[in-house]
């Protein structure tokens, strides 16, 4: 059983583009073009899987439809995860429920918190606040804690 193939595999099967990085790293795998290689197509996925087993995994958040608000806490003092709770008490929750979708935690304590979009918004990465981003264009996918 690999986790990381079953999640690409669900995620494909969802119609999300997925493609793999070097093993334990967010660096496209060697001869590919990250997220421009990205696919939903299963034979694809299970071939590149069959090369290497110990694959991360990311998803092309623009060709999937999707954006992620990504919360990182690295430790410098910097905490996404509570600047965003702060604005969202300060602010309400009105025009989005982070309760409502998918949410993963991340392997240094942040949080990627997902949506569809209705529109293509282009490939972004936008600094919302210290330590929040919002972003549309790609994203690894954390497997160990599924």
């Amino acid at each position: 059983m690999n986790k990381k193939l079953d999640t690409a595999l669900i995620l494909a099967s969802c119609g999300f583009k997925v493609y793999p990085l070097t093993a334990g790293t967010k660096i496209p795998v060697k001869g590919m073009h990250g997220e421009h290689d990205a696919t939903s197509d299963k034979a694809t996925i299970m071939n590149w899987f069959e090369i290497d087993s110990s694959y991360n995994l990311a998803l092309n958040l623009q060709a999937s439809g999707l954006a992620v608000i990504d919360l990182d806490y690295h430790g410098n003092g910097i905490n996404g995860v509570k600047n965003y709770s702060q604005y969202l008490m300060d602010h309400g929750n009105t025009y989005m429920d982070s309760l409502k979708t998918y949410t993963e935690l991340t392997p240094r304590g942040g949080i990627h918190i997902f949506y569809n979009l209705n529109h293509d918004i282009g490939n972004k990465d936008i600094q919302l606040m210290p330590g929040v981003e919002l972003l549309t264009g790609k994203v690894v996918i954390d497997t160990s804690y599924i």
